[in-house]
């Protein structure tokens, strides 16, 4: 038994990944002693990744049940509001259901993705180089690189596995013409599809330039082979896509191209290093966040030695391509010294006859001088050589590049200054789920990594060749790549207590609150994986405008909160006594009738909140209007009876006393208001007053509040169209009293959030003597 053990120990990869996993440990230690009371990082992403993967394992996936989700009570769709982690779910399920905590199983399928995209690396790093010390570099630089080091607390990021191994598997189909490898590579598209939805769309990018680099024409037989393999994998997201689709349609949710910008990369990232890291977190202020995206300084030292030194050992005869290239290089030149002389002149021009020369920003000459270095390089007799002998390294090398280049965003920046123009992923912002579905760019550097960690192999191959010290050398690199990665304390915070469990049933729902903070609902997701319970509060990579209104609302302190949730069921609340400033909820909730409290216990307030349906509005067709005006004028109607939700009147800031008055044009049975605030429900009217007047003298007041509850059910009803019903008389039962102007006026300003109004509907009848229901 012992020598069939150690035999099979020795085994190279068998061997790799139980170093792998030992790594694993080490660097993420204490981690691996806390499966069951911490996470790694934070209580942010880690709790919703606990949560959902929680929820995979009891729900049903793909059923209705498991779409609406636990979270965001009563809004449905909440699994397409992030990752569904149902990929992560194939290691995190079996182990709920052999008993583990919610917790456990994420510790363990987190610290699973460790040696697993080593080894997949590893796997692509032998492919290339048939050699093992070489792979280990490549799984090392991929497995446990600063950028990877960094994104702890992102699951769905850390799930990066399938693609080194869709690229073995591609590379060993092309070499040995068996089936098996495609197969391989449709199974490993697969699970990289299930794990983390980016990926996929980043991958395309890769597997075209892979497809473009080495498949020749009599290697064409290959091509039906990797689309069947697309096809297999849009099989089985088809279902996930178009569900996705169907739910952000419904929401009106999408990535604005502000938000692209904001988080691509700076140039500047490729050198900056999360805080984290113990040797490279002094540089750490360059950028924040998703930005910093430094690979490591060892294993891009080793491509930079390998490519000098492979430029110089081959000998490449010059030709005219070399001639062109120096051209080329003429004309990069020039474009740069323009650009350079934006910097220090601003904007010029001259003029000379009929010819005109002129420079206004720094960006667009840069841009063609660059596209002039990338031509010159691809003319060069090197260059061609690089691409007739379809040169892995070459191959490779470029990949870099334009990944990294690709995470650098639509409009890449230096030092928060564009420098270049119209990049490849602004022409990739044309494909639909780029344009509207795609909010980090800075996330294609996971991919610059796996091509630059591939092509460290292949250089270190290249550089080892035959040299007695190979192994030495190799170990120094190994060492280098961890250092790089290496974080100084991996923060394990503390796990947010329970709450009694016991008190989680017989309702419809839980609320925590004060709700809206990112920590505080996250928590609260957390809890629900030990109560059980729906809950209202939640959070993730989109937010319902339904939530969104309601968090709102509750941190400008608006109680009327309270009168929403009472629409949505038999809710129980749970005030947090030590979140909830001078007791402002539970004051509040004390003081309404309709809510009771039944305890409290370690540090909250609990209280039943009955289900109260929200008013119905009176049933009367739409009365034409005749004319609007404000406190400066007449107001153009247009826009607020064509029915669009899409244009609108905007006030830029809510001030207190701006009013607009409808004129009705004749007294009419008017008994109920409709106010659209199209797809921008976070421009509700913080308080509003709505009188109506027969004659414009005399007024009566029908409504006067905060409109953030009628808000919130309106948006649930129509997220893209939100409607404000307004009752005008206080009792339908009555005939409602003669109105030919109605009045909207601001009772409370609020300098950050505009009055926009995309449609206004008048409810009511002729007057004629009978009663308005």
């Amino acid at each position: 038994m012992r020598t069939n053990l150690s035999s099979f120990l020795r085994r190279p990869f068998v061997a790799w990944a139980v170093v792998y996993f030992a790594l694993t440990i080490v660097a993420t230690f204490p981690l691996a002693v806390r499966l069951t009371s911490t996470v790694a990082h934070d209580l942010g992403d880690p709790l919703m990744s606990v949560s959902l993967l929680w929820w995979n394992a009891h729900v049903l996936p793909l059923t209705e049940r498991w779409w609406n989700g636990f979270a965001f009570f009563p809004a449905s769709g909440m699994l397409a509001f992030s990752d569904h982690r149902l990929g992560e779910s194939l290691a995190a399920t079996p182990l709920q259901w052999l008993g583990a905590s919610p917790v456990t199983a994420y510790n363990v399928t987190l610290l699973a993705t460790f040696p697993l995209c080593a080894l997949a690396a590893h796997a692509l790093g032998f492919t290339l180089t048939r050699r093992h010390d070489a792979a280990a570099l490549c799984g090392l630089a991929y497995g446990f690189n600063p950028y990877r080091m960094a994104h702890l607390a992102h699951l769905e990021l850390l799930a990066a596995f399938g693609m080194p191994a869709a690229l073995a598997a591609l590379h060993q189909a092309l070499t040995t013409r068996r089936p098996r490898w495609m197969v391989v590579f449709a199974v490993a598209l697969v699970l990289q599809g299930l794990c983390t939805s980016y990926y996929i769309a980043f991958f395309g990018v890769l597997l075209g330039l892979w497809v473009v680099w080495f498949v020749k024409w009599r290697d064409r037989w290959l091509l039906p082979q990797i689309a069947g393999a697309l096809i297999c994998l849009a099989l089985v997201l088809w279902p996930l896509a178009r569900e996705y689709a169907r739910i952000h349609s419904f929401y009106g949710m999408s990535r604005t191209f502000a938000e692209v910008v904001i988080y691509s990369a700076d140039v500047t990232g490729l050198v900056t290093a999360n805080p984290a890291m113990a040797l490279w977190g002094w540089t750490s202020g360059l950028n924040s966040g998703e930005a910093q995206i430094f690979p490591g300084l060892v294993i891009a030292m080793l491509v930079l030695v390998a490519t000098v030194v492979s430029l110089r050992n081959r000998t490449v005869p010059r030709d005219r391509g070399s001639t062109a290239a120096a051209g080329l290089c003429v004309i990069a030149a020039v474009y740069l010294v323009i650009a350079v002389s934006t910097l220090y002149t601003g904007p010029w021009r001259v003029d000379i006859g009929p010819l005109r020369v002129s420079a206004d920003v720094f960006f667009k000459p840069f841009s063609v001088a660059i596209a002039a270095l990338a031509l010159a390089v691809a003319a060069s007799s090197r260059g061609r050589d690089v691409w007739a002998r379809r040169s892995v390294l070459g191959f490779y090398l470029v990949a870099t590049f334009a990944m990294f280049l690709c995470s650098f965003g639509p409009t890449p920046t230096f030092l928060g200054q564009q420098v270049l123009y119209r990049p490849p992923y602004a022409w990739l912002m044309q494909l639909p789920i780029y344009a509207t579905e795609i909010r980090v760019p800075a996330r294609f550097a996971t991919l610059g990594v796996l091509t630059l960690s591939a092509a460290g192999a292949l250089a270190f191959d290249r550089l080892a060749a035959g040299h007695r010290a190979r192994y030495v050398v190799a170990a120094l690199l190994m060492f280098g790549i961890v250092a790089d990665g290496w974080i100084r304390e991996l923060p394990t915070p503390a796990l947010p207590e329970p709450l009694a469990t016991e008190r989680a049933s017989g309702f419809d729902a839980l609320v925590e609150l004060p709700l809206g903070g990112i920590g505080e609902d996250m928590a609260a997701m957390y809890r629900a994986t030990i109560h059980g319970q729906r809950i209202v509060n939640g959070a993730s990579g989109y937010v319902p405008s339904p939530y969104a209104t309601m968090a709102s609302a509750a941190r400008d302190g608006d109680a009327s909160v309270l009168s929403a949730l009472a629409g949505f069921g038999h809710l129980l609340v749970a005030v947090d006594d030590r979140a909830d400033a001078d007791h402002f909820w539970r004051t509040a909730l004390r003081d309404s009738a309709d809510a009771t409290m039944f305890g409290q216990e370690k540090g909250w307030s609990f209280f039943s909140l009955p289900f109260r349906p929200p008013a119905r509005l009176c049933d009367a067709p739409p009365l034409p209007l005749a004319r609007m005006f404000d406190g400066r004028g007449a107001v153009d109607m247009q826009p607020l009876v064509d029915g669009d939700p899409l244009t609108f009147r905007r006030v830029p800031a809510q001030q207190a006393g701006e009013t607009l008055t409808i004129d009705l044009g004749k007294p009419v049975a008017a008994c109920g208001l409709v106010l659209s605030l199209g797809g921008a429900p976070l421009a509700y009217p913080r308080r509003l007053a709505v009188s109506v007047s027969p004659d414009g003298s005399a007024w009566t007041t029908s409504f006067d509040g905060s409109t953030s509850a009628l808000t919130i059910h309106g948006a649930l009803a129509r997220p893209t169209d939100t409607r404000l019903e307004l009752p005008l008389v206080d009792d339908r039962s009555r005939e409602a009293a003669a109105t030919q102007f109605i009045r909207l006026r601001l009772e409370l300003s609020q300098p950050l959030a505009p009055w926009l109004i995309s449609d206004i509907i008048v409810l009511g009848r002729e007057l004629s003597g009978q009663h308005v229901s």
